[in-house]
């Protein structure tokens, strides 16, 4: 049976906990977000007063951005492109463009850069600003899971009920999440439901496909403390799946990965995952990432499963992030790095309370990393020498100084996510950037 905990975070966190503790032994044996601002960040496009705001006519925005969430969503011609739909989402920003601006806040959610959440606060603040409802939504989904700030269900509601007040409809999707979990409400699968069949109203294909999803893991985990009915969950999981939605992808390939309502089978469960990554889902990659780790094939492939956990660390998803840790503490199919496990066990506690269990796991393996640090260090300083495949000046030197850093290749060539031409003179090119006073004065964190 998919347990019931599947549906309780992000939709892109369906995960295989089969075998973790033998996985475990193949390896080894920002500050929280003050008051709203007053002004708005794209007042000064995103802040630079010097530069004119709007290059774009009206005609133009919307081709702009339903082509950014064709690259967003993997569902245009070219497939999925993070970096092309953050530019074209930019493009948008740029021309005042609140959803563009609410799709710039989500691209700063699914990425590996410094002060992600803190960014895509600001963005979806300054969507809400432009009038945009979907910056509500955004807004309540950081409170919801707690990503940059502590979980606050209260909050999320009332911002969820504000964007659904104004009319926007795409609300009844986080809201059925709330009911469908209890979270700062009475739990209630037949409110869930009524909320994501509201939400299939949504032209937006994100919104309206998650809502499929939605109901597929309403059935799948049983009504209410009903049966399972995995033919109707497989039928609402196919009818995203159609659409290329990338969580059914997903999750269909976890259900023959685990036998859940279908015959186990390991080759069908990786040909789903297979297409999730395509469409760039997070959790496909990492269950893709999983299966290699496994041994599909006979022994562990880790070069394969290196490569596909290191595409979900890249977007953002805490537990790949953890993973990728373990790759570089255990020293497998990478050289052994201290440094970039800690590195990347840090990333994945800023979104680790949106995962279950993974909180726990993520502090220890910090802990562990960083005595190995010191022990190493104390050992070198005794010898009068050191080791020169480690820095211990606080990355001063290091590629993830670089808000635009997102990880590192197979052989060690640092990754960036974007051009930063885009946003060569904007405040948030500084890792400490928080927001704007209200006379538009940049504010910085942790200087």
């Amino acid at each position: 049976m998919l347990l019931r905990y599947l549906s309780k975070h992000l939709s892109q966190r369906i995960q295989i906990v089969a075998g973790a503790a033998v996985i475990f032994l193949l390896f080894v044996c920002i500050p929280a977000f003050g008051a709203e601002p007053a002004a708005s960040v794209s007042a000064d496009l995103l802040g630079n007063p010097d530069r004119e705001e709007g290059t774009l006519s009206p005609s133009e925005e919307d081709p702009i951005l339903e082509e950014g969430k064709g690259y967003f969503y993997g569902t245009g011609q070219a497939g999925f492109d993070m970096d092309c739909a953050r530019e074209l989402f930019y493009q948008a920003a740029l021309a005042g463009n609140g959803e563009g601006l609410f799709y710039l806040g989500k691209t700063k959610v699914y990425c590996a850069e410094q002060g992600r959440y803190e960014m895509a606060m600001i963005f979806f603040r300054d969507a809400q600003q432009r009038g945009c409802a979907l910056g509500l939504i955004g807004q309540g989904d950081l409170y919801r899971m707690g990503l940059g700030v502590d979980i606050d269900y209260s909050k999320a509601l009332e911002l969820y009920q504000t964007a659904l007040d104004q009319g926007c409809i795409e609300a009844n999707l986080p809201l059925g999440i709330m009911y469908e979990n209890g979270y700062g409400t009475a739990a209630d699968d037949v409110m869930a439901l009524d909320c994501y069949t509201k939400a299939l109203q949504s032209t937006d294909y994100g919104f309206c496909s998650e809502a499929k999803y939605r109901v597929g893991l309403l059935y799948v985990n049983g009504m209410n403390g009903a049966e399972p009915d995995y033919d109707q969950a497989m039928l609402w999981f196919s009818r995203a799946a159609d659409e290329g939605y990338g969580n059914a992808l997903n999750v269909i390939g976890y259900m023959y990965h685990n036998g859940i309502g279908v015959e186990q089978d390991s080759q069908k469960a990786l040909a789903w995952y297979q297409r999730a990554a395509e469409r760039g889902c997070p959790s496909g990659m990492f269950n893709l990432g999983l299966l290699y780790l496994d041994g599909i094939s006979g022994e562990p492939d880790f070069d394969s499963a290196f490569q596909y956990i290191n595409e979900a660390a890249s977007l953002g998803e805490p537990n790949p992030m953890y993973y990728l840790g373990m790759f570089y503490e255990g020293g497998k199919a990478v050289e052994k790095n201290y440094d970039l496990a800690l590195f990347w066990y840090e990333r994945a506690l800023e979104g680790a309370n949106s995962v279950q269990d993974l909180e726990d796991k993520v502090t220890a393996a910090i802990t562990r990393v960083k005595e190995t640090i010191a022990s190493a260090s104390a050992e070198q300083s005794t010898q009068g020498s050191q080791d020169p495949g480690y820095n211990y000046s606080q990355y001063e030197t290091q590629p993830w100084e670089d808000p635009y850093f997102i990880g590192y290749t197979q052989n060690g060539t640092p990754q960036y996510s974007y051009d930063t031409w885009q946003y060569e003179t904007q405040p948030w090119e500084d890792p400490y950037f928080i927001g704007y006073t209200q006379d538009g004065t940049p504010q910085y964190s942790n200087r």
